[in-house]
């Protein structure tokens, strides 16, 4: 009788820690699901002009200009959609910029602050290289230059 009731604390005990742990993913996944969305002038910024290439290489978008002199890696803020940078981004690689702007997990930058790590290598034409970004983004970013 003794082993009985042992075997079916368990069993609850696990089964508490399995909901309280299906209702963290499920609040999570409501939380990075609503994200502030890019405007219509970030739309037509995504496009290439005769002065911009806008392109996307590994998941993330690449505003290059004909011939860079410099480049800027840029993490998008907390629950932002990363193309509403774009305008931004797009006008810096009209002055010479080649602007590299990050997509990160579920709209996070804390989810992978290290995703800035191999963009230098990409671009060897680049050799003066910035870091920075919005918000959350912008912290991560700088978190990353500490290391």
């Amino acid at each position: 009788m003794k082993n009985q009731k042992k075997k079916s604390f368990f069993r609850r005990a696990f089964l508490c820690l399995l909901a309280v742990l299906l209702a963290v993913c499920v609040a999570f996944g409501v939380y990075v699901s609503d994200y502030y969305l890019a405007d219509p002038a970030a739309e037509d910024a995504m496009v290439s002009d005769r002065f911009v290439s806008v392109t996307k290489q590994n998941g993330n978008w690449v505003f290059a200009p004909e011939s860079p002199t410099a480049g800027l890696i840029f993490y998008p803020g907390g629950k932002v959609e990363n193309t509403a940078y774009a305008p931004l981004l797009h006008d810096l690689a009209e002055d010479g910029i080649l602007c590299v702007l990050v997509k990160m997990p579920c709209n996070l930058a804390v989810l992978d602050r290290n995703a800035a790590d191999s963009i230098p290598e990409r671009f060897s034409e680049v050799t003066d290289w910035y870091i920075g970004g919005h918000s959350l983004g912008g912290a991560m970013a700088a978190w990353m230059n500490l290391q």
